[in-house]
């Protein structure tokens, strides 16, 4: 019995489909488990106040989080962040992370730096403690969780 060229490229095709469809999905299992994450930053009890800030999270690998995605939120005028990774998805995956903020101090005035013969305003009070500035030495942990408590993500730093 003489098989037709139609049937064997018709196989062909269709396994060639099937295959192609099977590493397609294959692909979409990368794709993180993210939740969304939204917080605010105090210092000292009152919300930070700045004239633009950032707070990244950094995975935590010492407590399993291997992600190589570090989210990131930008501080309103107010001190509330949300979260998004990979520049404009929302939300952070799941699992531990340090956090670091930064921040500038309100109003635009130009400075002086010490030392230089410059007449200007003293340069600007910190807004807080600069280890905050700093994941590995911030103390700022978080578990990103699919259904945080109330507050979950609120950042609170000192002077």
């Amino acid at each position: 019995m003489a098989r037709s060229k139609f049937s064997f490229w018709s196989r062909l095709f269709g396994i060639t489909a099937v295959l192609g469809m099977v590493w397609a999905t294959a692909g979409c299992g990368d794709e993180p488990d993210v939740v969304p994450v939204s917080g605010r930053v105090t210092v000292d009890g009152e919300p930070l106040r700045s004239r633009g800030g950032v707070v990244n999270f950094v995975p935590d690998k010492a407590k399993g989080n291997t992600t190589t995605l570090e989210p990131a939120g930008v501080l309103d005028e107010d001190g509330n962040f949300t979260v998004y990774y990979a520049t404009k998805k929302k939300g952070a995956p799941t699992g531990w992370y340090k956090v670091q903020v930064t921040a500038m101090p309100p109003g635009d005035q130009p400075f002086s730096m010490p030392g230089s013969k410059g007449r200007g305003p003293k340069p600007p009070k910190p807004l807080f403690n600069w280890r905050f500035t700093r994941a590995a030495d911030s103390g700022l942990a978080v578990e990103v969780v699919r259904n945080p408590a109330p507050g979950a993500y609120d950042l609170k730093l000192t002077r």
